[in-house]
């Protein structure tokens, strides 16, 4: 990731596709609800694709969190998009791996 996670801020992800080619992604903060929500934009124009990831954390009554990350495809070029971008689950679980050991360190 390069940039500052802020509302409104663009932002460029390095995304991993299905050929291992890593190629930068620019998305924009549309919603910051800290800490319980946050979505980040990007597409193309004219509606022919848009792309959201929305990142959500929610409190459980044994004190713990609930991390939730859901990416939605839609446009007319979605599904040639999504075909292109391979399995995301891998890197989803990684992430979120990766979140879990920085919130858990001492």
């Amino acid at each position: 990731m390069d940039g500052k996670i802020a509302l409104g801020e663009k932002i460029k992800a390095h995304v991993r596709l299905s050929d291992h080619v890593v190629r930068p992604v620019s998305v924009r903060v549309t919603t910051l609800e800290p800490p319980h929500r946050m979505v980040w934009t990007g597409g193309l124009p004219l509606g022919l694709f848009t792309g959201l990831r929305i990142f959500s954390i929610k409190s459980c009554d044994d004190g713990s969190v609930e991390f939730t990350m859901h990416v939605q495809l839609s446009g007319l070029l979605s599904s040639l998009i999504a075909k292109s971008l391979g399995d995301r689950q891998p890197d989803i679980e990684a992430l979120a791996a990766g979140l879990k050991k920085w919130a858990d360190r001492p």
